[in-house]
């Protein structure tokens, strides 16, 4: 702008000098006529005309050359203008672009500050139009109005976090930030430049971590409040085998102080002889998921049996530490070892025949017990059982007076399903009478995959929620051909299909306490070989105690630690001994393996 003026006044003063030099000229012809006029010598008067025009020449050629650098300048100028003028006009037009599509949303606000201009990300971010946001007052847009308000007048560039109005949905969080739009030199107020940058998911998220913290938090102390309530010792170790908590039982175990222990290792505690055997069986927790074992420790003038129950600590495969429960068996075990030692005298002084008869009364005793058992239990349902079948009878009869119809359809729906249940507890009643005595019932040629299709029907709405069952290979579903596989046998139908009942839900027992359903696994596999079917089940649910085989199918053994009375093995073994097969089970890998094999037909 200066410049521009500066070009103006040069003109302007070139022009003057012009004008200047015109009347100078007319100066110069009024002396030359006095000159004549007054008939002063010719020589004077050539000389002074000489003068005269030598300095009008000179004063001539001046004027020219400046109007000359005047012209050449006043032309650059434009030149330079219409460059920057270019420059400009591209610059507009790249800031308006990204104005308009910004992944970040702007609000323009004039100098009484109200909005004149959104882009789109705005309107998008708010559900609205264009037309609803100019002209309004910024703050209007906030759920918190006079907090934003306040806020934006001190602001100066800052950075704040909001809840934004939206239309027709929740508010949403934003963050915030302005600049105050001067001219260059600073002058006067243009209006203010908000940017508005949509935060809502990353505010969920510190929700969510501070609420899991929080969690976090609250859990550890409960943990550690459980921790020092147990009456045993109990402690946790890091991946460098430092004790990092430990309880008040654990401390007055080895009467030592919580400073003492807390951050050293065991050779840093006990002599070398007792850490060297709690280190080696530490070390080895890097491999092995769980410990138990008993030890004997002199300590301090002191003979101790602990038993350790030891779980490793493992993140994404990492081994991180150690869970240690220390328990006092000390009299236990010596009471232990006397009765070891005296029974192993009386045992000496047994005969094997005296032994014979003795396990021979056991049996008889067990037997006659699961006799009672079996009768108390089936009379018992069998009344209601008999109440229940008499009226769905009578149902049958009642449905002949309804008209054929959706309701007399879904009556007799409803009424076969009654008489499968009940079909259902009259083969378990059955059973239980199995204990006692033997049934009589006929066997037919049937497909023995069709009964494990049945079987895994049955119990569908229990495995469903435990695990992903596979037979032959296949992800059981309902919907799955029960011709899929093809394997005659003579067998009696509820009876076989009991059997395969009772070790699928045995499998779903350990299976729904042990893990998850993603890492639960359930395989059942039928095979036919040497006139022989094999029908294999194998689970991933940690295994049979390997004290427990030599008596699982006896009658009154359970391995489960909640309900079950025993017998559900037992009947199944005398089922599968009825049909002229063979039942075992033993673990493989992770799990336990029951292998029924029977005669083809």
């Amino acid at each position: 702008m200066r410049r521009a003026l500066t070009y103006r006044l040069a003109l302007l003063a070139s022009i003057l000098s012009f004008v200047a030099f015109a009347f100078y000229v007319h100066f110069v012809q009024q002396e030359v006529v006095a000159l004549y006029e007054q008939s002063v010598d010719l020589d004077v008067y050539v000389k002074r005309l000489a003068e005269l025009i030598d300095f009008a020449l000179m004063v001539a050629f001046v004027l020219m050359l400046a109007l000359f650098i005047t012209l050449l300048r006043f032309i650059a100028s434009r030149d330079r203008e219409h460059l920057s003028y270019r420059q400009n006009h591209r610059l507009f037009l790249e800031n308006r672009f990204f104005f308009e599509h910004a992944t970040v949303g702007f609000l323009v606000c004039d100098a009484e500050y109200r909005i004149v201009r959104v882009n789109e990300t705005v309107v998008r971010m708010l559900g609205t139009d264009q037309g609803e946001l100019i002209g309004a007052e910024p703050h209007t847009l906030f759920v918190d109005s006079v907090a934003f308000a306040q806020w934006s007048q001190q602001a100066q560039g800052g950075r704040e976090r909001f809840l934004m109005h939206q239309k027709g949905r929740a508010p949403l969080w934003v963050e915030v930030s302005g600049v105050r739009m001067h001219e260059q030199d600073g002058v006067w107020d243009r209006g203010v430049l908000w940017s508005v940058v949509d935060v809502s998911d990353e505010m969920h998220n510190r929700n969510v971590v501070e609420a899991l913290n929080r969690e976090l938090q609250e859990s550890v102390i409960f943990l550690r409040s459980m921790i020092n309530i147990a009456p045993v010792p109990i402690y946790v170790k890091d991946e460098q085998l430092r004790y990092r908590e430990c309880n008040a039982a654990f401390l007055n175990l080895l009467e030592l102080k919580k400073g003492e222990v807390i951050g050293r290792r065991v050779d840093e505690i006990h002599r070398s002889e007792i850490a060297e055997s709690i280190n080696r069986a530490d070390l080895m927790m890097r491999f092995e998921p769980y410990q138990h074992y008993i030890e004997r420790f002199n300590f301090k003038s002191k003979q101790l049996f602990l038993e350790f129950h030891k779980v490793a600590i493992n993140h994404e495969k990492q081994f991180k530490g150690i869970v240690g429960v220390i328990i006092d068996v000390t009299h236990h075990e010596t009471r232990e070892i006397y009765l070891q030692q005296r029974v192993e005298e009386e045992m000496m002084q047994k005969s094997a025949l005296e032994q014979k008869h003795m396990e021979e009364r056991l049996y008889d005793a067990k037997f006659a017990a699961i006799g009672k058992l079996a009768a108390g239990i089936t009379h018992e349902i069998n009344t209601p059982l008999t109440y229940i079948k008499g009226n769905a009878e009578m149902l049958a009869l009642e449905m002949d007076d309804i008209e054929n119809s959706a309701v007399r359809s879904g009556v007799e729906r409803c009424h076969r399903q009654i008489l499968e249940g009940v079909m259902r507890i009259e083969n378990i009643v059955a059973s239980m009478r199995e204990v006692a005595s033997s049934s009589n019932e006929a066997k037919v040629r049937l497909n023995l995959f069709e009964t494990l299709m049945t079987a895994l029907v049955m119990g569908y709405n229990r495995i469903k929620h435990i695990v992903g069952v596979k037979i032959q290979d296949q992800l059981f579903t309902p919907s799955i051909a029960r011709n899929l596989c093809v394997i005659e046998v003579n067998a009696q139908r509820q009876r076989l299909e009991q059997v395969w009942i009772i070790i699928i839900n045995n499998a779903l027992d350990v299976l729904e306490q042990r893990g998850a359903f993603d890492t639960n696994r359930l395989e059942l596999t039928c095979s036919a070989l040497n006139g022989r079917v094999t029908v294999r089940f194998k689970d991933n649910g940690g295994g049979i105690d390997e004290k427990m085989f030599a008596h699982l199918f006896d009658p009154f053994v359970s391995g489960k630690t909640h309900g079950g009375i025993g017998i559900g093995l037992n009947i199944a073994q005398r089922i599968i001994h009825e049909h002229e097969g063979t039942i075992r089970a033993y673990n493989e890998e992770d799990g336990a393996v029951f292998e029924v094999s029977l005669p083809l037909a």
